[in-house]
């Protein structure tokens, strides 16, 4: 599902970039009937203070009917999916409208008559591509007006791009709008991604910890995993956990009954015995280490005071003798392992770091594939890429298809190490996620540098997208839209 939705947002984003969208002959009423009765629908957010609403005439209704108009015409289904996204794709452009306009006006630009009229004149030709006055005429004022406002509004909304981000109307070989980039700013980009280097790779998985290593660091930590019969009744108030506390002492109500009428059961089954009755688990629910001893000494048929625990208010009953762990056991191990996974990954990698030193002297002098063969881990060839911090779009990244090497775009120390090698140099043990890599440098080439051509689309998404982003998360936006769709829109859509 959620490729689907990733896939329907990319083609809507092409039909928006496509089309310039003009109110006159689009399908206006292709919405007309989705949400049943508006006056129903609060608005989807606000700018500046001014509310975002889906009603006759707005933006955002006009947009919405376009874009799906658009999407239609491309002979792709209006399912749920694709009518979310022609929604958010509206709601995002008409905030970029309303705070685009609303800069344009500041600044004391005014639309000209003339520039209004030249965008119209296509709209009243004839077959021969020139002007009729009798389609002019014909043509009903409130239409002529709707045509005027909407093309004024997108001049407005066109300065302002055009001015920041650029257009693609040139003087020479000069953009005529926007930030102008000098020839060395461009070859500096184009130039960015044409070194790369490829690698082996040889990896160790420190989820494959072994059973036998995790007994030998339980031998030193036995207490954690000593395990007591003990039971709990938990309740959310200490004032009636101290008051049902006192009822079972005077044998006003069993441990048995309670537990049934009043523990909420955080910590328990129905029988009260504790879920988690492990010393380090029973440490974890508590509020402070300073109650442990309260807990894991009672004896049997004894009941603790009213303790704090993580939730709510415990009273603890000993239930019979503790048990030391078994480290033969598998099921014990099985423990351990979840625990020393969970709080101990710090030992687990220095113990695969130690076996990937091993393999990095072992590989210096046999070479990368004998050490592969006598550690028995598999060699990873990995195809050439440039350094790219971040997974830029702008040129490669890490091959997507190196499982081993997935999240190396935003870790600093696997990056610089990589690309410090020299050629056939094997790396130190480098920690990357769940595993502990070493990496050999074979071959570093230098491709021709990218057409500065073909970085400009690159370059307008970029900007458009950091745009619209930042836009969005500025603090004049009031975003309601996700709540405001599945709410109401989804609802009104399914009667």
């Amino acid at each position: 599902m959620k490729k689907r939705f990733v896939y329907i947002g990319s083609v809507i984003i092409l039909i928006i970039s496509v089309f310039t969208f003009v109110v006159f002959g689009m399908g206006t009423e292709i919405f007309s009937s989705i949400f049943g009765n508006k006056n129903k629908i609060p608005a989807f957010g606000k700018y500046d203070g001014t509310k975002i609403e889906y009603s006759a005439g707005t933006d955002f209704a006009t947009l919405a009917s376009q874009y799906a108009e658009n999407y239609k015409n491309q002979g792709y289904e209006l399912n749920t999916q694709a009518e979310y996204y022609i929604f958010s794709q509206a709601f995002n452009r008409t905030i970029m409208n309303m705070a685009f306009t609303d800069a344009v006006d500041k600044s004391g630009y005014k639309v000209p008559t003339e520039a209004v009229n030249r965008e119209m004149l296509p709209y009243f030709s004839d077959s021969t591509g020139k002007y009729s006055a009798k389609l002019f005429n014909q043509t009903d004022e409130a239409t002529k007006n709707s045509m005027r406002k909407e093309f004024s509004n997108n001049l407005l909304y066109t300065r302002y791009t055009d001015d920041i981000l650029g257009a693609s109307t040139k003087a020479g070989d000069y953009s005529l709008y926007g930030i102008k980039s000098s020839s060395k700013e461009k070859s500096f980009i184009t130039d960015m991604g044409k070194e790369k280097r490829s690698f082996n790779l040889a990896s160790f998985d420190t989820s494959n910890f072994p059973k036998e290593e995790a007994g030998k660091w339980a031998k030193t930590n036995a207490e954690l995993f000593i395990k007591y019969d003990i039971s709990a009744i938990t309740l959310d108030d200490e004032k009636a956990a101290k008051s049902l506390l006192k009822q079972i002492k005077n044998n006003e109500i069993t441990f048995v009954d309670a537990l049934g009428e009043k523990s909420t059961k955080y910590y328990s089954g129905s029988d009260g015995k504790l879920a988690s009755p492990y010393h380090y688990q029973i440490a974890n629910m508590l509020d402070s280490e300073d109650d442990i001893p309260a807990v894991t000494g009672l004896a049997k048929d004894a009941y603790s005071e009213v303790i704090k625990t993580k939730k709510g208010y415990s009273i603890f009953r000993g239930d019979g003798d503790l048990k030391a762990a078994d480290f033969t056991d598998d099921a014990t191990l099985d423990v351990v392992l979840k625990y020393m996974k969970a709080n101990e990954t710090g030992y687990i990698e220095n113990y695969y770091t130690t076996i990937a030193k091993d393999f990095n002297s072992e590989a210096a002098i046999n070479g990368f594939d004998n050490a592969c063969t006598k550690f028995n881990v598999a060699k990873v060839e990995v195809p050439a890429f440039p350094l790219n911090y971040g997974d830029s779009s702008f040129f490669g990244t890490v091959p997507s298809d190196t499982k081993e090497l997935r999240g190396s775009s935003t870790n600093k120390n696997v990056l610089q190490s990589a690309f410090a090698l020299k050629l056939n140099e094997v790396s130190a043990p480098l920690v990357l996620g769940s595993n502990v890599i070493v990496l050999q440098l074979t071959g570093i080439q230098n491709d021709e540098p990218a057409s500065s051509d073909s970085f400009a689309s690159t370059v307008e998404t970029a900007d458009q997208n950091s745009v619209q982003s930042t836009l969005l998360a500025s603090d004049k936006v009031e975003n309601n839209f996700s709540d405001v769709f599945f709410n109401y829109f989804m609802s009104n859509s399914a009667q």
